[in-house]
């Protein structure tokens, strides 16, 4: 990490006070001078790490550097170490830093430390596009995104030709990753308990123990109701003695009018306890309420009930027979 000397040329392109020329260095190559070093000298490491991202990833896609910087090897290593490591850190705490950008930083780094290698040994590539590729990599590795990963680099490089090398990169990627797990985004949801994801469908197993059953054979026989105006004390011992999501409210024939979700409740019974005059009176729970739930037949097809569950994304679904 610490500092080399610039050639002469290209050393007075620089701004004043050694500031790199950042979005109006399009024609040129990148200047690494300055940040913690004086003007004609760089640190690679200082500019990978210490830079703002988005020039951080427009440098390490670059092919080469102004003034004979150069990208050596051991900075592009430890900045990947150090970047990997702190994304680790980081992630699932409060500070707002992502992974997408991470991740894209620290495969360029290492994509392109491949590409300086081969380099070094006499082979004529452009480091940069190894960069891009380790981006592609990364990102597919932790995202296991195919497809829409593809277009996105797609529309960076604007170049039709780096196309199949990308698709290969990221289908390498994704095969070998999904050899040791899933995705972090399916740890992160697994590892929410207010998150319950189904199965993307029912295999033949499935319908197999399902076939002849229907929602009545599998639906809770304990239904818990609330009716159109309810006491405090009533709602909050319902609550205290039940984990249930959702309520259905019904009328004075029991009919179903209405579906409330737990968490209105809870906010309005402690509304009314930080109220003036709160205590006394009746909730009306229909004003809380969803007035229109999604409703399936008690004879429905388990195996349907599903389907319908999942396609529409639902949270509850209200079995109900003839009569209400």
């Amino acid at each position: 990490a610490g500092c080399a000397p610039l050639s002469a040329e290209d050393v007075a392109s620089r701004s004043p006070g050694g500031r790199h020329l950042e979005a109006s260095d399009d024609e040129g190559p990148p200047h690494l001078g300055g940040i913690i070093c004086s003007d004609d000298e760089y640190s690679a490491m200082a500019y990978i790490l210490l830079q703002p991202k988005e020039v951080a990833i427009k440098t390490l896609f670059s092919q080469s550097m102004a003034s004979g910087a150069i990208l050596d090897i051991p900075s592009l290593l430890a900045s990947y170490v150090i970047i990997f490591g702190t994304t680790i850190l980081t992630f699932g705490s409060a500070i707002p830093v992502g992974l997408f950008i991470p991740n894209i930083l620290a495969g360029a780094c290492l994509g392109r430390s491949f590409g300086q290698v081969l380099l070094n040994v006499g082979f004529d590539v452009h480091p940069g596009v190894y960069a891009l590729m380790g981006a592609a990599g990364a990102l597919g590795g932790f995202s296991r995104m195919t497809i829409s990963l593809a277009v996105i680099f797609l529309e960076i490089t604007n170049n039709m030709y780096l196309l199949l090398p990308l698709m290969l990169v990221i289908m390498l990627s994704k095969t070998v990753a999904d050899k040791f797990g899933p995705s972090v985004y399916d740890i992160v949801l697994e590892a929410n308990p207010d998150i319950h994801l189904l199965e993307d469908g029912l295999n033949e197993d499935h319908h197999l123990v399902l076939e002849g059953l229907t929602v009545h054979d599998v639906c809770t026989a304990e239904v818990v109701v609330l009716r159109a105006f309810e006491n405090p004390e009533q709602i909050m011992r319902l609550l205290v003695q039940s984990t249930f999501a959702g309520y259905p409210v019904i009328d004075r024939e029991g009919r179903l009018v209405g579906l409330v979700p737990r968490a209105q409740l809870v906010a309005t019974l402690a509304q009314r306890k930080h109220e003036a005059a709160g205590g006394g009176g009746l909730v009306s729970v229909m004003r809380l309420a969803e007035t229109a739930p999604e409703v399936t037949n008690w004879k429905t097809p388990v195996a349907r009930a599903f389907h319908h569950f999942r396609a529409l994304g639902l949270q509850h679904l209200c079995v109900i027979d003839e009569q209400h």
